[in-house]
């Protein structure tokens, strides 16, 4: 059966559309392994999300309608589960209220200071967020699916607040501002999390082992 062509709101099915192509292997791309070298993370964490930051792009609705058609996605937003938002120069995420079916959300490489406005996003289950300029772990209550969160190469000086997502298998927290063992002691009430990547932080205590060994299912560290 030929697929209904995208924006076809009548049809459950479409073709699988990839991720466009960027100029930088995103973190946590499962085509790339998530694999990045401490110069290239470094170098695009601290030059390409300020540089899009400035652009000062506003995520309005109809800039993710254009994206869509672009991407040749459905036009009708909750009939879409995945959206590739990465690489945009967005500032804020705001506007996504009717994209209730999406299950991977990519945001990697803008400008984005803060984890906001996703209440209507409780299918997500993968989100990547690094490459930008985000400070905080927060506002992620309602992502009670979630089992993928990237967020490296941002300003991140504590975990916190991660303790609501029961499903949460794999943490990607690289290239951040982590340094004690009190940064990461909130990982201890997180026992789902399997797949951990705290590299390329000031991590140097020794005692941060213990709090590892407390995390019954971790099975993957860096």
């Amino acid at each position: 059966m030929q697929a209904a062509p995208a924006g076809d709101p009548d049809s459950g099915s479409r073709e699988e559309v990839p991720a466009p192509e960027a100029s930088v292997a995103p973190l946590g791309d499962p085509g790339s392994g998530g694999a990045h070298t401490e110069r290239e993370g470094s170098a695009v964490s601290t030059g390409e999300p300020l540089r899009l930051a400035r652009q000062r792009t506003k995520m309005t609705k109809k800039i993710l309608l254009d994206i869509c058609k672009q991407q040749k996605l459905y036009w009708t937003p909750y009939l879409n589960d995945t959206l590739y938002l990465h690489y945009k120069g967005f500032d804020r995420l705001e506007n996504l209220e009717e994209y209730t079916g999406l299950k991977c959300l990519w945001l990697q490489c803008n400008g984005l200071r803060k984890i906001e406005n996703l209440e209507a996003q409780t299918e997500l289950r993968s989100l990547y967020l690094q490459l930008n300029l985000i400070e905080k772990i927060e506002n992620l209550e309602p992502l009670q699916k979630l089992d993928s969160l990237n967020i490296s190469n941002n300003y991140i000086r504590t975990i916190e607040n991660l303790s609501c997502l029961k499903v949460l298998q794999t943490l990607q927290i690289a290239h951040n501002k982590l340094q004690t063992v009190e940064d990461i002691q909130h990982l201890q009430e997180c026992p789902s999390i399997s797949v951990l990547d705290l590299s390329h932080n000031n991590l140097s205590d020794p005692s941060i082992v213990a709090i590892l060994e407390t995390m019954p299912n971790l099975v993957s560290q860096k």
